[in-house]
This record gives structure tokens, sequence and C-alpha cells, in this order.
């Protein structure tokens, strides 16, 4: 199963197809193409201030691989943990790059794969068919601000549902 968030752009997005068109969906995982390739990948995604501040940490960690006279062998690891830390965290970089220019999350959807969740988004987004629409959690409103949550029903953490959910 997979789980995306899906972000629509500053300036609002009216429930139309053309607005549908310019949602972007990031997926809450690992990101392989990040793991690989970091630096293409911050560039793909616009990524300028993650970017910058990438290299300057890989920069930083040069300095020290060469202050403490590490073998090759050692800063190596050292460079592929910081790979494989980024790959994890990527997608929240992601997000959080999306954020700071202003995009507003939408929706969480799941669903088997991306064709799937968008499918569900699109059924939530136009109205057609809300029984297709069942794996979408909207986080805002028509107008692209968050709802503010309810005095009695405020939750803190990582769990959503103030009740438990019965089994």
């Amino acid at each position: 199963m997979a789980s995306y968030t899906v972000h629509i752009p500053p300036e609002g997005a009216p429930r139309t197809l053309e607005a549908a068109d310019r949602m972007v969906f990031v997926k809450e995982s690992f990101s392989f193409w990040a793991f690989l390739v970091p630096l293409i990948w911050m560039l793909v995604h616009r990524m300028w201030l993650v970017f910058l501040g990438f290299l300057a940490v890989v920069l930083a960690l040069q300095l020290v691989v060469m202050g403490l006279d590490l073998r090759d062998e050692a800063a190596a690891a050292a460079f592929l943990c910081l790979q494989l830390l980024f790959a994890f965290e990527a997608n929240a970089l992601r997000r959080w790059s999306l954020q700071r220019k202003g995009w507003t999350i939408l929706a969480v959807v799941s669903g088997q794969n991306l064709p799937e969740c968008e499918e569900k988004v699109l059924a939530w987004w136009l109205g057609d068919r809300p029984e297709a629409a069942a794996g979408v959690r909207p986080t805002a409103g028509e107008t692209g601000t968050r709802p503010a949550p309810a005095a009695d029903n405020e939750v803190i953490g990582l769990f959503p549902d103030p009740e438990p959910r019965s089994r």
C-alpha cells in the first residue's frame, strides 16, 4: 500500500479538471532516486535551499574526513550514510519545500500505486463517485486553508483520531 500527500498551488484551486492537473503527489517512503543521485534529484524537484544545504553538509563532511585523515573506506562509508539518511528524508524535505513556496496539503491518499491514488483524489475532487474516493483523507478546506481543530477534539502527536479504533 502506498501513501501520498496531495498538494495544491499557492493560488488555490477550483474544483475543476484543469486544477486537478496541477496537483503534486509526494510519496510517503524512501526515495530510491534521491539515494542514487541526490543532487540531480534535488535540482529536478527545484529544491534550491535543500540543494545548497546538502552541498554545505557534504563540504563539512569532506573537511572532517580530511581533518581526521580517515581511510578511503571510512570516508566512503560516511558519505554513503549521508546519502542513505537523505533518501529517507527526501520526500519530507520535498513537502517542506512545497510548503515554503505556499503550496497547501490538500489530502492524504492511500492505494496500491500512484495511478490508483490519482483516480481516488480525482473522484473525490470532482465529486463524481464518492465511493471511489474511500482512501482520501482531506486535510484542507475548499479555500486551501487548514481547518481549525475543535477545542474538545484536539489531538497531539502522530495519532489523528481522538478515539481508539475498534478491532
